[in-house]
């Protein structure tokens, strides 16, 4: 899937996410929802802005099961 994201540290993680078979989906609210395999389900800003950001949404990936 194609996103246009901004953000060069999240256009990473979501490359990773879609080649683990994940789904992300585009939200109309500027967020965007990844879905895992067994149906659990984040969002995630689609323009962060806090340095901690980054972090914080690798380490939600990372409990949901995402080996990045």
């Amino acid at each position: 899937m194609k996103l246009k994201i901004g953000n060069k540290d999240l256009s990473k993680i979501m490359r990773e996410v879609s080649k683990a078979g994940w789904t992300i989906e585009r939200r109309a609210n500027n967020h965007i929802k990844v879905i895992a395999p067994d149906g659990g389900f984040t969002f995630i800003s689609a323009t962060p802005s806090d340095i901690r950001a980054i972090p914080r949404i690798v380490r939600d990936l990372r409990k949901m099961g995402l080996n990045i």
